[in-house]
């Protein structure tokens, strides 16, 4: 038999052609919970729940099938169906196709027993954390060559490279060529 047929049947109140309807719609049904699994787990539903909100679709699409309309009655089940599962997880079709439907705050603690102040945001690994003490160490190191220049020349220099600032254009220069000069750069070039 038909889906057709048997929505009609089960329309009169016939409950073996309602379940035979459902064991051949069951696989349909199935194909859209899967897509609805990761919204349901945020709302609190458990796939058997989603199992149990397709049948029920299946019960209003039943009631509201009509053999003379010219529509398959798959067609009326995949609409119910669908706005079952939106209802239910709170979410609408293109709430669910979102990207972003995953997204988490790294505010939320790391774990149920972690301790309160650890985050998520503290265990995710950030390479340019270090860039900062890797500038310092340098800037420690071109201490001793930096305290040679003029200081109108040293706070040019810490302006344009350390605060990344405009600077006096002509005092950086004229750092940098002192700095260049072969003397202080084969010491300088160790450093790097």
């Amino acid at each position: 038999m038909t889906n057709e047929e048997l929505a009609g049947l089960a329309r009169t109140g016939d409950e073996t052609a309602l379940l035979e309807l459902w064991r051949q719609s069951r696989r349909l049904a199935w194909k859209f919970i899967q897509c609805w699994t990761a919204s349901a787990r945020l709302a609190g539903l458990k796939p058997e729940d989603l199992n149990q909100i397709a049948f029920l679709g299946l019960l209003k699409a039943v009631q509201r099938f009509d053999l003379n309309a010219g529509f398959k009655f798959s067609t009326i089940f995949i609409r119910i169906v669908q706005n079952e599962l939106s209802t239910a997880t709170g979410r609408t079709e293109r709430q669910r196709a979102d990207p972003l439907r995953y997204a988490l705050s790294l505010d939320i603690p790391a774990s149920p027993d972690a301790p309160e102040d650890l985050t998520l945001g503290d265990l995710i690994e950030d390479p340019q954390a270090e860039e900062p003490f890797r500038q310092v160490d340098r800037f420690g190191d071109l201490e001793p060559y930096l305290a040679a220049l003029p200081k109108n020349q040293q706070a040019a220099l810490y302006r344009r490279f350390w605060l990344d600032v405009d600077a006096d254009t002509k005092a950086v220069n004229a750092a940098l060529w002192t700095l260049r000069h072969p003397q202080n750069s084969r010491r300088l070039r160790a450093l790097l």
